[in-house]
């Protein structure tokens, strides 16, 4: 990115006082001193050039059939302490790639020029700076002029500009150049016109038109000429345009013209003037300047109409099989609803099903305002910002973001918020923390880099200040898993949103509520900012609410056993997804054993065998199984993740935690040969994932269980 070092500015001429109150952006400014030339490095910029800036918006290498391109309005230098202090008033222009989703008529973008056409701007901030300024281009009147040039790199043309329709966020697209209709109204020359101008009484056909607008001088001539056939000469007298042309007829004759969007025919049309005087009518012929020249024979000879019938056209309608086809997709619709309520249990379980997104998120109705006030005044100040949330898992933090952002695009629909961009990664599903600037990259611009490349430009994007740049936000979902050793990744993603070009806003979540402070260095923390936001487990009664909110009213649960399920639930862990798997079993089992399906009733019973079952799966009978010292070995690891908020630990920790835990229980402590052998057993019985390549304090030691299924069967043998 070029600075104010890397460019060299010169005024051309003295500057001069501009009125600015009819500029939104530079009204309120002072110390502003207007200028109507420069000279940029090796360019020489004046007021109405068309400039080619570098794209910062795409974050690629600056090329003609890319760039963003803007038209010179004003050039001046803001001495109000502010950098960049040399800057332009422009009018941005758009391509028509990028108003796909703008537009309420995309497929009209299609037909239009890719490379050279542009579409004139209504929606961005018009303030630029000179470091964005790359070269100078040319705005040329039509296509036909570029594809005559043999390099038109540089070389634009703008039929179209963009209009907002009511209060949306959908623009229509509006001709700059109106086609100009002309008609021809033949009559005869009364002894009142002024054949004064005349060359002399044999020169008998004269051409008069009522000249409406200054730009039409060239449509008129083209008109006559196609008639006369050769170019006339023209008179001019007011707003009255005559010219001579030679003889023809015996009869004089005047062809006037007249704009059809005229004032002067507004309340009645030349017919109704004729036919009110009692006079023929007169034939009207529209012509443009590319209509043919009329001939005689060409009203004489004809081509004669064939005597065949033309095959007979369809009468069916596309709107018609459009209709019919959304008539039966809601019959197909009413038919699966119905099947639903008739199968009972089988609908109910879809509904229980993790993956079903219900239409709202009881008992979070607190954090989804916090949450939202926080985005939706961070896009309307156009600012970057942090927000941590934290929770145990299934506490519903990622499914009330989620709800979040949907809600912020219905806003933005509505032209209640400015448009943004979203961005989403999940530290889950990426298999290197580096990876994460891939992910990003590839969301934003649709390509795949190299994460050096991407991390460039990245950097590019969130440093560089550009008026045309959205905002964005981006949700880190697992930030802990990003957490490596350098903690580099997660700098970086935290620190973009303090610069001032960025306008980059951070949705952070993970499970431990002190990572920072614990896991985090203090350069990386301090960029996180105190914006906090804490998901507690849900109690039994939320769980209950949650549970009947997807049941929607049915019968097929008894209450009883919706409530053991929250209890039993929440005196484990709070989680809502478990308490949601417990009832989609219960439901399986119910159905299984019913002879009268339809009917089936999910009782106390087959929640406790649900219960039963999940305490009798392999991990809880692995865990049951294992010795007192593998169990404290096990519980060290737990208590290791939760210290550090990292799910991969290292064994030195662990032991550190494992002597603790052995001297409160009464044990010996053991050396670190025996808990490196504990260690390789529970690796074998896969409760653990080891690191098999070190075998000493620094191995790598991963929890292949939940805390969930650990802490529910270490109850269990108490309670035995």
């Amino acid at each position: 990115m070029k600075t104010e070092a890397d460019i060299s500015v010169r005024w051309i001429g003295n500057y001069y006082d501009e009125n600015i109150h009819h500029i939104e952006e530079l009204k309120h400014k002072h110390n502003l001193y207007f200028y109507r030339k420069c000279a940029l490095n090796k360019l020489i910029i004046k007021q109405n050039d068309i400039i080619c800036l570098n794209d910062t918006v795409r974050g690629e290498l600056f090329s003609y059939e890319t760039c963003s391109v803007a038209k010179i309005l004003y050039l001046y230098e803001d001495t109000s302490n502010r950098t960049p202090i040399y800057r332009a008033s422009v009018q941005w222009y758009s391509r028509p790639s990028d108003l796909i989703r703008v537009v309420d008529n995309p497929g009209l973008l299609n037909t239009l020029d890719k490379n050279n056409e542009l579409i004139e701007e209504c929606r961005y901030s018009t303030e630029i700076s000179f470091d964005d300024i790359f070269d100078v281009g040319v705005m040329l009147s039509s296509k036909n002029e570029c594809l005559q040039l043999h390099k038109p790199k540089g070389r634009f043309f703008c039929n179209y500009k963009l209009e907002k329709i009511g209060k949306g966020r959908k623009y229509s697209l509006v001709n700059l150049k109106p086609e100009t209709s002309v008609k021809l109204i033949l009559r005869r020359v009364s002894n009142d016109d002024n054949t004064n101008n005349l060359k002399s009484p044999h020169d008998n056909w004269v051409v008069s038109l009522n000249k409406i607008n200054e730009n039409d001088d060239d449509l008129v001539l083209n008109a006559i000429e196609n008639i006369s056939q050769r170019t006339p000469k023209r008179i001019l007298n007011n707003k009255m345009h005559k010219y001579e042309t030679p003889v023809k007829r015996r009869s004089k004759v005047t062809i006037e013209t007249e704009n059809i969007n005229s004032d002067h025919d507004k309340d009645s049309s030349p017919e109704d003037k004729i036919k009110k005087s009692g006079k023929k009518a007169e034939k009207y012929v529209p012509i443009t300047p590319q209509t043919k020249s009329i001939s005689r024979r060409k009203s004489i000879l004809k081509t004669p109409t064939s005597s065949k019938t033309n095959t007979p056209r369809r009468s069916i309608q596309f709107s018609k099989v459009v209709e019919e086809y959304k008539y039966e997709k809601k019959n197909v619709k009413e038919k699966c609803e119905a099947a639903d309520e008739v199968l009972g249990l089988s609908s109910v379980r879809k509904r229980l099903h993790v993956s079903s997104v219900p239409k709202n998120l009881p008992c979070r109705e607190k954090e989804f305002r916090e949450i939202y006030s926080f985005l939706e005044g961070n896009l309307l100040d156009k600012i970057g910002g942090c927000i941590y949330i934290s929770g145990v898992p299934g506490t519903g933090k990622t499914a009330t973001t989620t709800e979040v952002m949907k809600a912020l695009k219905e806003q933005v629909e509505e032209g209640n918020l400015p448009d943004f961009e979203f961005v989403d990664i999940n530290g889950m599903r990426i298999t290197e923390p580096r990876k994460a600037y891939v992910e990003i990259y590839r969301q934003m611009t649709g390509k795949t880099v190299p994460w050096e490349q991407a991390y460039n430009l990245l950097n590019k994007r969130f440093s560089t200040p550009s008026p045309r740049l959205p905002s964005t936000i981006l949700v880190v979902d697992e930030l802990d898993i990003l957490c490596n050793r350098r903690q580099d990744v997660v700098y970086n993603i935290l620190n973009w949103p303090n610069l001032n070009a960025a306008r980059l806003i951070v949705v952070t979540i993970a499970n431990t509520m002190d990572l920072p402070e614990r896991v985090l260095m203090g350069r990386v923390s301090s960029r996180l900012g105190l914006t906090r936001l804490t998901f507690q487990p849900y109690s039994h009664k939320q769980l209950q609410e949650i549970v009947a909110s997807r049941l929607n009213g049915s019968d097929t649960f008894n209450s009883d056993a919706i409530q053991l399920v929250a209890r039993k639930v929440a005196a484990l862990s709070g989680d809502a997804r478990r308490a949601l798997d417990i009832c989609r079993r219960a439901s399986e089992i119910a159905e299984s054993e019913a002879s009268d399906k339809k009917s089936a009733l999910v009782s106390m019973s087959h929640v406790q065998q649900a219960l039963n079952e999940m305490i009798s799966c392999t991990k809880v009978r692995a865990i049951k199984s294992c010795s007192e010292m593998e169990k404290l070995f096990l519980q060290a690891v737990c208590m290791e993740v939760e210290r550090i908020g990292v799910e991969e630990v290292l064994f030195r920790g662990v032991y550190n935690q494992l002597k603790t835990l052995t001297t409160l229980n009464g044990f010996e402590v053991i050396s670190v040969d025996m808990a490196l052998a504990i260690s390789s057993r529970l690796g074998a019985s896969r409760l653990l994932i080891c690191e098999h390549t070190n075998k000493d304090i620094y191995q790598k030691i991963l929890l292949n269980i939940s805390a969930d299924d650990f802490y529910y069967a270490t109850q269990l043998r108490n309670q035995e």
